[in-house]
């Protein structure tokens, strides 16, 4: 995230926040570095948060979200299922947009699951994303 990345390149507290400079100031600072990704929280209650994300490359940049969240189980392993849903996107070689917004469809359905991992396959994330109707489906 920016507040990592942030100690990594050594850039002041008052320098520091959610910009396309900082991400250019990374990608020059690592030629081989790629991608940037990072989910933010906004913490309503503890039952009730909101997601967004966003993906920076060196010729583009993505954001999904905000994706409200109520009733929360366990958000334990929302970042590995974010990074999860990301790496799987870009190896599948999908355009910006939807990898970013598979990467935030995996964190937020991992909140809804118990576990430290995410139970929920393609087909689950692509329901989310495309709104499908929240009734049993058979």
């Amino acid at each position: 995230n920016d507040h990592d990345l942030a100690h990594v390149l050594d850039i002041k507290q008052e320098e520091r926040g959610r910009s396309l400079k900082q991400a250019e100031r990374a990608f020059a600072a690592f030629p081989r570095l790629a991608w940037l990704a990072s989910a933010y929280r906004h913490v309503h209650s503890g039952e009730r948060q909101s997601l967004t994300a966003e993906l920076v490359t060196r010729t583009g940049r993505a954001m999904a979200g905000p994706a409200d969240m109520e009733m929360i189980v366990d958000r334990i392993g929302g970042g590995d299922a974010f990074a999860g849903g990301l790496i799987s996107a870009i190896l599948q070689e999908k355009p910006l947009q939807r990898s970013i917004e598979e990467a935030l469809a995996a964190s937020v359905l991992k909140h809804y699951l118990p576990g430290d991992f995410l139970l929920a396959g393609q087909g689950d994330i692509d329901a989310f994303i495309d709104g499908a109707p929240s009734d049993v489906q058979r």
